[in-house]
C-alpha cells in the first residue's frame, strides 16, 4: 500500500480542524479548557479536596473521548455520503479508510491533552509538577483507549439510524463512571462493581496510583491490562455487530443501506 494514500487520507481528515487559525484555536485550546473548567467547577461544588487531581483525570478522559468524538464525526460524514456502506461491503478492514478516521483525531487529542495538562500545571505549578509528568506519560495510553472506543462506537452504530447515539452516551457517562470526580473506591459498593467493567475506569486508577507515588506495582499492572482488555472487548463487539449487519445486507435480508 503506497504511503502517499495514507498521507492524502490524513490530509483530508485534518481539514476540518486545521482549516484556519480561529477554528484550530477553538478546537484545540478553547473547547478543552472550557470543558476542564466546567469539570473543576462541578468538583468544587461537591467540596472535593483534590481539585488538581480531578482536573488531571478530567484532562486524560477528555483526550480519550476527544479521539472517540472526532473519529465518529469523520465516519458519520462518510456514512452520510454513502462511502461507509461501500467501504465496509468491499473490505471491512480497509487500512487507509480507518487510518484516515483515527490518525488525525489521535493527533488532535494529543495536542488537546498537552494544552489541558499544561494549563493545569500553570495554575498549580508547585503542587502538581509530578502529577503533570505522570499525566503526560500516560496520555498516549488514554489516546489508545480512545482510539479503540472510537472504532467500537463507529462499528456498533452501523445498525442504528443515529450514528452519534452510542458515542454521546459514552462521552457523557465516562467522566462520572471513570472516577474523575472521586476515586472509584469512594463509590457505593454496587456502583464500584459496575464501573469496573466500563472503559477508562482502570486507566484512571492507574493514573491515581502512579501519581501518588505507588509505582508500577503488580496491582497497577493488572489494572492496566484490565483497561486494555475492556477497550479491546468493545472494539471486538463493534466488529461482530457490524459484521452481522453486513452479512444481512449481502444475503438480501436487509435492503436499506448504511447511512
Amino acid at each position: 500500500m503506497s504511503t502517499s494514500r495514507y498521507a492524502v487520507a490524513a490530509r483530508l481528515a485534518a481539514t476540518q480542524t486545521f482549516i484556519n487559525v480561529p477554528t484550530t484555536l477553538t478546537t484545540l485550546v478553547a473547547l478543552p479548557l472550557t470543558e476542564l473548567l466546567m469539570l473543576v467547577a462541578v468538583a468544587s461544588a461537591m467540596n472535593s479536596p483534590q481539585l488538581v487531581m480531578t482536573a488531571y483525570c478530567g484532562a486524560l478522559v477528555a483526550a480519550a473521548t476527544g479521539v472517540m468524538a472526532q473519529s465518529i464525526a469523520l465516519v458519520t460524514y462518510d456514512r452520510n455520503i454513502g462511502v461507509l456502506h461501500d467501504v465496509l461491503l468491499t473490505r471491512f478492514f480497509n487500512p487507509v479508510f480507518w487510518f484516515s478516521k483515527l490518525a488525525v483525531p489521535c493527533l488532535n487529542a494529543a495536542l488537546m491533552g498537552c494544552v489541558m495538562i499544561g494549563g493545569i500545571w500553570l495554575f498549580a505549578p508547585d503542587s502538581s509538577a509530578k502529577i503533570a509528568g505522570t499525566a503526560l506519560a500516560l496520555l498516549p495510553c488514554f489516546i489508545l483507549a480512545g482510539t479503540l472506543l472510537g472504532f467500537a462506537c463507529a462499528t456498533l452504530s452501523v445498525a442504528l439510524n443515529d450514528p452519534y447515539l452510542i458515542s454521546n452516551v459514552v462521552a457523557a457517562a465516562l467522566p462520572l463512571t471513570a472516577g474523575v470526580l472521586a476515586p472509584v473506591s469512594a463509590y457505593p459498593a454496587w456502583l464500584a462493581v459496575l464501573v469496573q467493567w466500563l472503559p477508562l475506569t482502570h486507566g484512571i486508577v492507574v493514573f491515581r496510583e502512579v501519581a501518588a507515588g505507588n509505582g508500577l506495582s503488580d496491582a497497577v499492572l493488572l489494572h492496566a491490562l484490565a483497561e486494555l482488555a475492556i477497550c479491546c472487548t468493545w472494539a471486538l463487539a463493534g466488529v461482530l455487530a457490524s459484521s452481522r449487519i453486513l452479512a444481512l445486507i449481502r444475503s438480501g435480508r436487509r435492503t436499506e443501506e448504511i447511512w
